[in-house]
C-alpha cells in the first residue's frame, strides 16, 4: 500500500469498533491520525496510545456531532492540528462544508448499498474540488454495538448468508479504509466497497 506519510486522517467515532480499527490501520500506513470522540475520552486515549506505541502519530479531538455547531467545532480543531493534506472518515453530510479544495483528499464513510443515492451526489459535488468520496459496506461486524452478532440466532443467520464462514471483526474493515485513503485508490470515487465476507454471493 502507498504510504500515507504526510497525510492527516480524521476518524470520527474512533474510540471503539470499526472507527478504532480504521484509526489504527491509518496510523500503521503512516498518517497522522486525529482520533475523534464525543464522550469516551478514556477509550480515545487508549487508541492514541496504541498508535503512538506502534511508532505512529495521533492526537485526540472531541466534538458532539449531534449538536448544531459540532461539525464546525471539530473542523476548527482539525485545522489547528493539521497543516498537511487531509483524508477523512466521517459523516459527510455534517462536515463537507468545511472541506477545502485539494488534489489529494478523500473521504470514506460506512455505508450500505442503499446509501448510493446519498453518496453519489456528494461525490459529484466534491469531485471538482479534487476530493474523492467513497463508502464501505461492512455487513455484520462483531462490535460493542452489534447485539445481533452476539446472539446465537444472529450468528447462525450471519454465517448462513455469507461465503466466508465467520463473523467479521473491526480489523477486517480498517485495512480497506486505509486503502481507500491511499493513492492506490486515487481513481476510485463515488463507490461503495462491500467488505462483508461475501454475503451477496
Amino acid at each position: 500500500m502507498t504510504s500515507l506519510s504526510g497525510k492527516t486522517a480524521l476518524v470520527t467515532g474512533a474510540s471503539r469498533g470499526i472507527g478504532r480499527a480504521s484509526a489504527i490501520s491509518l496510523g500503521k500506513a503512516g498518517a497522522q491520525v486525529l482520533v475523534h470522540y464525543a464522550r469516551a475520552e478514556k477509550e480515545a486515549d487508549a487508541v492514541v496510545a496504541e498508535i503512538r506505541c506502534a511508532g505512529g502519530r495521533a492526537e485526540k479531538v472531541t466534538a458532539d456531532l449531534a449538536s448544531k455547531d459540532g461539525a464546525h467545532q471539530l473542523a476548527k480543531q482539525v485545522r489547528a492540528l493539521s497543516a498537511s493534506g487531509w483524508i477523512f472518515w466521517l459523516r459527510m453530510q455534517e462536515f463537507r462544508a468545511h472541506l477545502p479544495s485539494s488534489k489529494r483528499r478523500s473521504t470514506t464513510s460506512t455505508s450500505s448499498t442503499r446509501s448510493t443515492c446519498v453518496l453519489l451526489p456528494i461525490a459529484a459535488a466534491l469531485g471538482p474540488k479534487g476530493i474523492r468520496v467513497n463508502g464501505v459496506a461492512p455487513g455484520v461486524v462483531e462490535t460493542d454495538m452489534s447485539n445481533f452478532a452476539k446472539t446465537e440466532a444472529g450468528r447462525e443467520a450471519t454465517l448462513g448468508m455469507q461465503s466466508l464462514k465467520r463473523i467479521a471483526q473491526p480489523d477486517d474493515i480498517g485495512g480497506v479504509v486505509a486503502f481507500l485513503a491511499s493513492d492506490e485508490a486515487r481513481w476510485v470515487t463515488g463507490d461503495i466497497v462491500h467488505v462483508d465476507g461475501g454475503s451477496k454471493l
